[in-house]
């Protein structure tokens, strides 16, 4: 798997629960290769809602 694969790979979603879902706040962030400066993915951003889901899953 390449970089370029990598990008292509829907990745704005965060894992809670098992599942991968959309990020409450519906916001994703830049990933910058370090070396160059270039963007390379993104990621989701999760929210305060996000942490409380996660917390609440794990806790069952």
């Amino acid at each position: 798997m390449t970089i370029d694969d990598l990008t292509r790979l829907d990745s704005t979603r965060i894992f809670v629960n098992g599942a991968w879902v959309a990020p409450s706040g519906g916001e994703a962030l830049p990933v910058e290769d370090p070396s160059t400066g270039r963007i390379i993915g993104r990621i989701g951003r999760g929210g305060l809602a996000d942490v409380d889901a996660a917390v609440e899953a794990a806790a069952a």
